[in-house]
């Protein structure tokens, strides 16, 4: 894993749903939400990205919360199921990159900040998960953003 510090991240025109999900289905769900979008007339403009906020554990797996990001054409009304964000922004994140399965998202995810910890960063973000690939074997690149304070030591 390596790593690359005091990057910037944004998007304008933000579609977030918050859910859960097993841990095996993350990808499932991105391959549905983009197969779907156009239901709500609107376009993807950028790579689809989540957050993870809950884990529960289960006997044989784990059911994720978190929030789904999808950057898209232009703005729509709030629902229930999703909110409009104008922009989302990270300043001077750390950057890594994933390569692997989907039940190894937590790991990294945990391993990744664990980094961010030790080089002193004052952490802002959860850690922010890029879909950039994903393969026919369930395999998948990620980019890995956390945000952190810029006025670290």
């Amino acid at each position: 894993m390596y790593f690359i510090e005091n990057i910037d991240f944004w998007h304008e025109n933000v579609l977030s749903h918050i859910t859960r999900v097993e841990e095996k289905s993350i990808l499932s769900l991105v391959e549905y939400i983009k197969s779907n979008i156009d239901a709500l007339n609107l376009e993807i403009k950028g790579n689809i990205f989540f957050r993870i906020f809950e884990i529960a554990e289960a006997k044989n797996y784990k059911i994720l919360g978190i929030e789904v990001l999808i950057p898209v054409d232009k703005t729509f009304e709030n629902t229930c199921h999703y909110v409009y964000k104008p922009i989302f922004k990270i300043e001077n994140s750390v950057f890594s990159k994933f390569n692997g399965k989907p039940e190894e998202i937590v790991e990294a995810g945990r391993k990744f900040e664990n980094y961010a910890i030790k080089q002193n960063k004052s952490i802002l973000t959860d850690v922010y998960y890029v879909i950039k690939n994903i393969f026919d074997d369930g395999s998948c690149i990620l980019d890995m953003y956390i945000g952190s304070d810029r006025n670290d030591l």
